[in-house]
C-alpha cells in the first residue's frame, strides 16, 4: 500500500507544472509578509491607551460594570474582547503584535480565493490525464 501511494505522489510531483501553484502561493505569502512588515505599524506602541478606550466603550455598550463583565460566562464576543483586553491591562503585558499564526489568520481571506482555482484546475487536470491514459477505461471494462 505504501508503494502505491509513493508511486502516485511521485507521478504527481515529477511534473513541473505541479511546482507552479506552490511557487505562486509561496511568493504571495512572502510578499504579503513583506508588505505587512514594511508598511504597517505595529500595534504595541500605544496599546494601553487603545485598550483603555475600547474597554470603556464596551462597558457603555453593555451597560455593565467591570466586575460584572469579568464575571460573565457568556460567549458574547464583546465580553470575550473585554476580558482579554482587561487581562492585558491588569498584567501589564503588551499583546503580541504579529506572529506567523496571526499573519496567516489575517491574510487567509486573501490566500484562499487564490488557492481555490489552483486546486480546482489541478484536480481536473489529474482527472483528465487519468482518463486519457486509460486508467478509468481499464477499471470500468475489467470485471471485478
Amino acid at each position: 500500500m505504501f508503494n502505491l501511494v509513493y508511486n502516485e505522489l511521485y507521478k504527481i510531483f515529477k511534473r513541473k507544472r505541479t511546482i507552479i501553484p506552490f511557487a505562486v502561493i509561496a511568493v504571495l505569502i512572502i510578499g504579503l509578509g513583506w508588505v505587512t512588515v514594511k508598511y504597517f505599524e505595529p500595534e504595541t506602541k500605544g496599546w494601553k491607551v487603545d485598550y483603555t478606550e475600547r474597554t470603556v466603550e464596551i462597558e457603555k455598550k453593555l451597560g455593565m460594570k467591570k466586575e460584572a463583565i469579568l464575571a460573565e460566562k457568556s460567549g458574547d464576543e464583546l465580553v470575550k474582547e473585554y476580558q482579554l483586553k482587561m487581562k492585558h491591562l491588569d498584567t501589564d503585558t503588551a499583546p503580541a503584535s504579529s506572529s506567523p499564526l496571526s499573519f496567516m489568520r489575517d491574510t487567509g481571506f486573501i490566500v484562499f480565493p487564490i488557492l481555490l482555482p489552483f486546486i480546482l484546475v489541478y484536480a481536473s487536470t489529474i482527472f483528465a490525464n487519468e482518463y486519457s491514459w486509460g486508467t478509468y477505461k481499464f477499471l470500468t471494462i475489467r470485471p471485478a
